[in-house]
């Protein structure tokens, strides 16, 4: 009986001490564009019940622009950017949806695989957050060679 009851009260101690111990803080989000053109960013992330949200989309100007997006918990975050002609695109492998031109909110990623549809499924780039603010910076050359002079 006595191993039954060291059992369960380390057991209990450990459910205590993880119980108290602080929820990972969600972290302030924004990203700027250090390219000589202007740029339209979306973001996907997960609210915290799995089901992935979509939005954007925000203007970015040229040479420093930058756009607070929220603060969203730490691993949870991707995005999409792209110059007006989509000759220079930030992407990645992880695929939502997304709605163009107009701005848009989609929390229902299924939708994008229902046929007709007016969604589009794009490629977003996965970011981790650090610290209490994150800062994501676009950087690169615009589609005409052009560069920002800091």
């Amino acid at each position: 009986m006595t191993s039954h009851r060291s059992i369960l009260a380390c057991l209990l101690a450990s459910y205590c001490l993880s119980a108290t111990q602080p929820a990972e803080a969600a972290v302030g989000w924004q990203i700027c564009n250090r390219t000589a053109e202007p740029m339209w960013v979306a973001i996907a992330y997960d609210p915290g019940n799995g089901r992935h949200v979509s939005e954007g989309w925000w203007k970015l100007n040229s040479c420093g622009g930058c756009a607070s997006l929220g603060s969203y918990d730490v691993r949870n975050v991707w995005y999409h950017a792209h110059n007006k002609g989509s000759s220079r695109v930030i992407e990645g492998n992880d695929l939502f949806c997304t709605s163009s031109p107009k701005a848009f909110r989609i929390g229902n990623q299924a939708a994008c695989h229902r046929r007709p549809t007016s969604l589009d499924t794009t490629g977003f780039r996965s970011v981790v957050l650090s610290g209490t603010k994150f800062t994501s910076n676009i950087r690169g050359r615009a589609a005409n060679g052009a560069v920002c002079i800091d």
